[in-house]
């Protein structure tokens, strides 16, 4: 039991740290996004083009490591 908790919650947590498509998700967004030099389209775009190759590398790894136990 407690090892189906731990791929869950390790699961989880790799997918939510892929929250980069908008200036509040990180400081470093939002200080280029207060610089001016950088609009919310352009930030949405490149984080949704990265969230979907981080969802096909979490789907992929989560389906290892669950068939592993």
């Amino acid at each position: 039991m407690v090892l189906i908790m731990f791929l869950v919650i390790t699961t989880v947590l790799l997918a939510a740290s892929t929250a980069m498509s908008l200036p509040i998700s990180t400081p470093p967004n939002a200080i280029a996004y207060g610089s001016g030099y950088i609009k919310i389209k352009d930030m949405a775009v490149a984080g949704t083009l990265i969230g979907v190759f981080i969802l096909i590398i979490i789907g992929i790894s989560a389906m290892s490591w669950w068939r592993l136990f």
